[in-house]
């Protein structure tokens, strides 16, 4: 949907257009199978390539851009060291959301942890001139859409982690956090814990399709803004037919509460059923120029 006008028509004149997109999807058929899985290609400790680990799939009946992975609750607290222990656990580990209600975290806990295709995107495009200044600016967002912010598996990850997240990590005397605690092999062996094939891989890191690696990637962003000044004809001389001097700024401002690099970010092409992954990609870049357009 697209509206447009003109607010200002005197000596101020303003013309402006906003735009509104959405789109909704539905996967109906598969052929023979019920699950499609997009697997990456990428290495580096994400564990998103074997099979039976997509954090992205098609699946029949449901819509495109679903992640799919272990829903987590923060971590175990001591107060909860007996109920951790039944599923293998210990106070200071990631809790994971048993789904079914079983007792265990296996593949049956597999659920949607992620959205990322926004339920909306927008664009808003404005030209204010004034005698021989003018001003053109588009401001543009998404809602809705979630990002896997991959970086942050190796960035969080105990013993080779850099980020100061790990700062806010579980210890006895702070265990109020989403982050886990680092535990002995020592510790874990001696507690003589159940073992649970799923809750060694999660722990270990070989799965890491976790909804704590979720994030609102969300955004409003000023992307580009023009301010420019036509030099009167009578101060350019007979051969030039304008000239017009401007500075301009793509990327200035971004709104959003997505902690990694870019919100716009991916690692895949935007079309491709992957988008909803940033491996810490490089950021979209804020660029300035200042610059003259001459007309003879």
């Amino acid at each position: 949907m697209t509206l447009a006008g003109n607010p200002l028509v005197g000596a101020v004149k303003w013309n402006t257009g906003f735009t509104i997109s959405a789109n909704r999807s539905k996967v109906l058929s598969l052929g023979e199978l019920n699950k499609l899985e997009f697997r990456t290609t990428t290495g580096g400790g994400y564990n998103f390539s074997n099979s039976g680990r997509a954090l992205m799939n098609l699946v029949v009946g449901h819509p495109l851009g679903e992640m799919t992975g272990y829903q987590t609750a923060g971590t175990w607290k001591e107060s909860e060291r007996e109920t951790a222990a039944k599923f293998g656990q210990l106070p200071g580990d990631q809790k994971f959301v048993d789904q079914n209600n079983d007792g265990k975290i296996d593949t049956k806990d597999l659920t949607v942890i992620g959205q990322a295709l926004p339920k909306f995107f927008f664009g808003w495009t404005n030209t204010v001139s004034y005698k021989n200044f003018d001003l053109n600016f588009l401001i543009q967002g998404s809602q809705g859409n979630d990002l896997f912010n991959g970086g942050n598996v190796r960035l969080q990850a105990p013993g080779e982690g850099t980020s100061s997240v790990l700062l806010d990590r579980w210890t006895p005397d702070h265990q109020d956090t989403d982050i886990p605690g680092f535990t002995n092999q020592s510790v874990r062996t001696a507690a003589n814990l159940p073992t649970g094939n799923m809750i060694a891989n999660l722990r270990n890191r070989t799965d890491n399709r976790l909804s704590r690696y979720v994030e609102d990637a969300s955004y409003v962003r000023l992307k580009n803004i023009t301010f420019a000044y036509s030099l009167p004809t009578g101060l350019v001389g007979p051969a030039i037919k304008k000239l017009r001097v401007y500075m301009s700024a793509a990327n200035l401002v971004t709104l959003t509460k997505y902690k990694g690099y870019d919100p716009e970010a991916s690692s895949f092409n935007n079309n491709d059923a992957r988008a909803g992954i940033d491996f810490s990609n490089y950021p979209t870049a804020k660029t300035y120029t200042v610059g003259f357009d001459l007309t003879f």
